[in-house]
């Protein structure tokens, strides 16, 4: 199984999934909810959240989700990322934190979930003509700290997505996140966090 990241300047990818194109499609990833396929979700009522240490936070497009189709003709893939509107995560969530850790819980705003419609309408036309491969990511691309002095503390980040009617399911697991990134983006990210208040 083939597992790929969706990154950009100052994107960090935390976790996606390969679409084996072609009929039937095929989304797979190993901590996936095996039902779960980008290209039929129902935008308006999906859901991820992120645990990360409780020296940062995130807020409204912050996080984002993305998604992308690569033809397998050479020709231009189909991308959209849709930023969410995130909420510090209640225990009626479901996702226990570990110690000293923070959860947050992120929804699509009505215009993000008609953005992120089209863009499905969009790629499954195209692979109505085409085979491809693509991917489905959640991506943090800035937060804020309340670390006051000296570098910022690692973040180590897990993910996760509730298809509607289901619970979270645990789509990754990372140490620090800074160190997964190239020195670029790593820097990149780190230019995009701010304090806190």
């Amino acid at each position: 199984m083939q597992m790929t990241s969706v990154r950009g300047p100052a994107t960090a990818a935390i976790a996606s999934m390969m679409l084996v194109a072609g009929a039937p499609t095929v989304w797979a990833a190993s901590l996936l909810p095996v039902k779960f396929n980008p290209l039929d979700a129902n935008t308006a009522g999906l859901v991820a959240a992120i645990a990360i240490p409780e020296s940062y936070a995130v807020q409204n497009g912050d996080v984002v989700v993305s998604i992308v189709f690569r033809p397998s003709d050479g020709s231009a893939p189909i991308a959209g990322q849709f930023p969410l509107d995130i909420a510090r995560a209640g225990t009626s969530a479901g996702i226990t934190p570990r110690s000293g850790e923070a959860v947050f819980v992120g929804r699509l705003p009505a215009v993000e979930v008609k953005r992120f419609q089209a863009t499905q309408r969009k790629i499954k036309t195209r692979r109505a003509h085409v085979t491809g491969k693509g991917s489905f990511s959640v991506t943090v691309e800035g937060a804020c700290t309340t670390a006051v002095t000296g570098s910022l503390p690692p973040m180590p980040v897990r993910t996760f997505i509730a298809a509607p009617g289901e619970g979270f399911r645990q789509i990754s697991d990372s140490g620090d996140f800074f160190s997964l990134l190239g020195l670029r983006q790593a820097a990149d990210l780190r230019g995009r966090i701010r304090r806190c208040g």
